[in-house]
């Protein structure tokens, strides 16, 4: 019988226990704390973007969420950004590279005699206009009215490293001419 009443005090013991760690411990965690703020620390936007009359598209800024202005119409040149199967517009231009012909880039850590160039097979479109072009990296296009220049190109090649396709990067300036 004392057996029986020691384990039942210590069952009863174990599952007091457990009640108030589950019950109370926990409330702390609950409670505000002193320099908690009610603010986030980053915001969120849509990622939608919205259509410029030069074909261009902008997207969304923080705080307010609310769309970039369109750039002007008066303007004569634009800078864009993009990857291979990328079709970026700006001006009316759209450019779309669609294979890398060669790179020939001085890797980094090797000593060469010729800077290297990259040589880009891109599709330049306009609402009037469309054509596929080789762009070597620094040398002006003309399409029409606007030349394009291949302006920078990236990752940088690394001695005895091959760059993947996916990774790389095309800038294009494109102007009125």
């Amino acid at each position: 019988m004392k057996k029986e009443a020691g384990l039942s005090a210590g069952v009863i013991l174990v599952l007091g226990v457990t009640m108030w760690l589950v019950l109370f411990a926990n409330r702390d965690n609950d409670a505000p704390r002193e320099n908690a703020t009610t603010t986030p620390s980053a915001w969120e936007c849509n990622g939608d973007a919205k259509i410029c009359p030069d074909g261009s598209a902008v997207g969304r800024t923080v705080p307010s969420c609310e769309f970039e202005a369109c750039p002007s119409p008066d303007r004569t040149e634009a800078s864009v950004m993009t990857y291979l199967g990328g079709s970026p517009t700006a001006m009316n231009i759209t450019v779309n590279p669609q294979k890398i012909v060669s790179d020939s880039r001085c890797a980094e850590g090797v000593q060469c005699i010729w800077a290297g160039t990259v040589e880009v097979r891109t599709v330049i479109s306009s609402p009037v206009a469309h054509g596929e072009h080789v762009l070597t990296l620094g040398k002006p296009q003309v399409f029409g009215d606007y030349t394009v220049t291949l302006t920078d190109v990236t990752p940088y090649p690394k001695a005895n490293e091959v760059i993947p396709e996916s990774s790389y990067r095309f800038t294009f300036d494109i102007k009125k001419r």
